[in-house]
């Protein structure tokens, strides 16, 4: 990436790599977790979503563009995505704030919880009415 884009991920201390990886690891670990849980509610088509879901995803996270260029009912909507505030720290880093960090880690990690919950929910639910069985 730096020799094409000129992006080095090094620039950065350690301990904030560390938070930017692992914020985006808990918040890829929750949609996977939820596209699962749905798969027990919905069948093996619910794995189509995973495509769906990413990809709705993707222009909340301003992966492409800063989030200040969404229109205001979209940007409000970024603002629950946790990869925005990653994407918007790294195209201000070093000035940017560190809150930007901190904030979408606890968004990741509730996002996992909802996802655990759902999860043993719909894989419960799927044993009860038989769906574990047909799949």
């Amino acid at each position: 990436v730096w020799l094409i884009y000129g992006f080095n991920l090094f620039q950065y201390p350690i301990d904030q790599s560390a938070i930017v990886l692992s914020s985006l690891i808990v918040q890829g670990l929750s949609i996977g977790l939820f596209v699962s849980a749905l798969a027990f509610l919905l069948g093996s088509k619910a794995i189509v979503l995973t495509w769906v879901i990413t990809g709705l995803l993707q222009p909340f996270s301003g992966v492409f563009y800063p989030r200040s260029i969404l229109p205001a009912p979209l940007k409000h909507i970024s603002y629950l995505v946790p990869s925005s505030y990653i994407f918007e720290y790294l195209r201000g880093a070093p000035q940017a704030n560190f809150g930007l960090l901190i904030t979408p880690l606890l968004i990741s990690i509730g996002y996992l919880s909802v996802s655990v919950v759902s999860f043993v929910f719909f894989f419960r639910l799927s044993k009860k009415t038989g769906i574990l069985m047909r799949m």
